[in-house]
């Protein structure tokens, strides 16, 4: 059965995190990754992966999509030395990442499983 995709972003190149995600960290939560796509920024923690997404003019709207690894049921890591595909699958649907290779394909890797079998 095909599940339902619930989410998919692209991690395009490494960011240092911006005062907006400092801002949506829980506390003792700590950040492995920050991407960055444009103003919109991805986010692999300890504990979670998330998104937020700045829309309008200004980037003054903004959503957050986030996604606790506690939830994440399997998952699998595809692809070659310039790109890849992350498919995070919970019991509502899969998340893909798209993960550039600016982005250090294999630290991400490790990032994600880590994060995923500590959750």
């Amino acid at each position: 059965m095909a599940q339902t995709e619930l989410f998919k972003w692209s991690l395009n190149k490494l960011a240092d995190p911006s005062q907006t995600v400092l801002k949506e960290l829980a506390n003792g939560e700590t950040i492995r990754y920050c991407y960055a796509n444009g103003s919109d920024y991805a986010v692999i923690t300890d504990k979670r992966f998330f998104a937020i997404d700045r829309t309008g003019l200004t980037g003054m709207r903004s959503s957050v999509f986030s996604l606790p690894f506690r939830s994440v049921v399997h998952w699998t890591f595809s692809g070659d030395p310039t790109a890849a595909e992350a498919r995070l699958t919970t019991r509502e649907g899969v998340v893909v990442l798209a993960v550039s290779a600016l982005c250090g394909i294999e630290n991400t890797k490790k990032a994600l499983t880590d994060s995923i079998l500590n959750a």
